[in-house]
């Protein structure tokens, strides 16, 4: 008989532990597992997306993890870069002080820096980035602890099953070109496997 193991949750959390610091995503990268993905929280990260803008503008969700309970977006609103960070449901917003130009290909970026000293949740500046000229700056003072929404999956060029902002709807699209994502993790990590484990099993 094979031997039987029901610790699925922590057995898929573990999967983090052993980790790359840059990790690139192609289009089509869609209801990806959190495990499975970059593991932003509690630590400095950036992500760049090489991108082409169409002659009309771009609209949409870039690259999105979570969904409306807590999250992170990166997109398009209004011809400008936003980035939601969405905490319990709480959301802070980075928005560029300058349009993304059209026509072109662009690099689009945006940097966390976390200040905060706590090991878990702490707040930290966001950064946009248009070419490598910075075009916005904001705080985000607080983070998730431990883990988002389980259900919810990591994306690319659209934001699958509910959206971190109300600024896009459902299962929004980029409505641009995406040619990759990367993600680029620094700073120490913090991660407590047995207490996010518990939190995803209490809401099974």
């Amino acid at each position: 008989m094979l031997p039987l193991d029901d610790r699925t949750h922590a057995r898929l959390l573990a999967r983090e532990i052993h980790e790359k610091k840059s990790y690139t995503f192609y289009p089509g990268t869609v209801r990806v597992p959190q495990g499975s993905g970059p593991h932003t929280k509690n630590r400095s990260f950036s992500i760049t997306a090489e991108v082409e803008i169409p002659h009309g503008g771009a609209e949409g969700p870039i690259c999105a993890v979570g969904g409306i309970g807590s999250g992170w977006s990166m997109y398009i609103k209004d011809k400008k870069l936003v980035y939601c960070y969405n905490n319990n449901g709480e959301c802070y917003y980075v928005r560029s002080e300058r349009e993304v130009p059209t026509g072109v290909k662009a690099s689009l970026r945006y940097e966390f820096e976390k200040t905060g000293q706590e090991k878990f949740g702490a707040g930290g500046v966001g950064r946009l980035y248009i070419n490598d000229s910075k075009v916005g700056e904001g705080e985000i003072p607080r983070t998730v602890r431990y883990t988002y929404a389980f259900d919810e999956t990591f994306d690319i060029g659209i934001d699958t099953g509910t959206p971190v902002t109300y600024e896009y709807k459902t299962n929004a699209r980029f409505t641009g070109i995406i040619e990759k994502v990367v993600v680029d993790l620094s700073g120490e990590r913090h991660i407590d496997t047995e207490t996010e484990t518990q939190m995803i099993m209490k809401k099974q």
